[in-house]
C-alpha cells in the first residue's frame, strides 16, 4: 500500500491509502465526501553522506554475499 495525495476544493489537502499503480484519479474527501483531485508531488528522497552511503551499501551486500570463513 502507498500514501497518495488527493486535494478538495472545500476541506483542502488529505492522504489515502491505495495499492501501489491503483490509484483513483479521484477519491471521495474524507471530510465532506466530495470528490477530490489526485496531487502529485516529488518522493521523499533522504539525503546520505558519501561515507554513510558505503557503510549501507557494504551491508547490504554482506547480508546476499557473505564472506566465507575458513578455518
Amino acid at each position: 500500500m502507498a500514501v497518495y495525495e488527493y486535494t478538495c476544493r472545500t476541506c483542502g489537502p488529505f492522504d489515502a491509502r491505495h495499492p501501489i499503480g491503483q490509484a483513483p484519479e479521484r477519491a471521495a474527501c474524507e471530510g465532506c465526501g466530495a470528490a477530490a483531485a489526485r496531487r502529485f508531488s516529488p518522493p521523499a528522497v533522504r539525503q546520505v553522506t558519501p561515507g554513510l552511503r558505503r557503510a549501507l551499501d557494504a551491508q547490504e551486500a554482506s547480508a546476499h554475499e557473505p564472506r566465507v570463513v575458513r578455518r
